[in-house]
């Protein structure tokens, strides 16, 4: 129970969606909210934050800071992301503030996301060239890991999804 609520609680704040325009997939809404707000209450009174709460407070710092964002912005010239297709949402629009100079160098596998669960969003990916639109893309073809009938089995499954890179 207490683990499913949690990860509701991960997911709801790594995509930036309010409590209350949430749907909880696991229990009513109105007790989910309830205590989720009392989660939060509790741990202000505590002075304690989870990850997903250092993210969220990064970004709000940001936002509302434009003075430590430059700060920040200032501090580094070049951002390497990995695994970008585990990157939630919040995360990669803390990039997108802090990366002004837009000096992003980025590897992924949009086929390889497995952190959907906690809001893992592998469109990112697909958004980056969008957002970015002066980016090169490089594919790496050559499988070094799995023989073919692995690599052909996978890429039979994989081809179905339309969300994603052809390669």
């Amino acid at each position: 129970l207490i683990e499913g609520l949690y990860k509701e609680f991960s997911y709801l704040n790594n995509t930036l969606v309010s409590v209350e325009e949430y749907e909880s997939e696991g229990f009513d809404n109105l007790i989910f909210r309830k205590i989720y707000k009392t989660y939060k209450e509790m741990k202000a009174e505590f002075g304690k934050i989870d990850f997903d709460d250092m993210l969220y407070l990064t970004f709000n710092l940001f936002k509302e800071n434009p003075l430590i964002l430059q700060k920040w912005q200032k501090r580094f010239e070049f951002f390497l992301i990995d695994e970008m297709q585990d990157m939630n949402d919040i995360q990669f629009e803390i990039i997108k503030m802090l990366a002004k100079t837009k000096n992003i160098f980025a590897v992924g596998d949009d086929d390889q996301s497995i952190y959907g669960f906690r809001g893992a969003n592998p469109e990112i990916m697909q958004r980056f060239p969008v957002v970015y639109p002066e980016c090169r893309k490089i594919i790496l073809s050559k499988n070094y890991r799995s023989n073919k009938a692995i690599v052909d089995a996978s890429s039979f499954l994989i081809n179905s999804n339309e969300m994603r890179f052809s390669k």
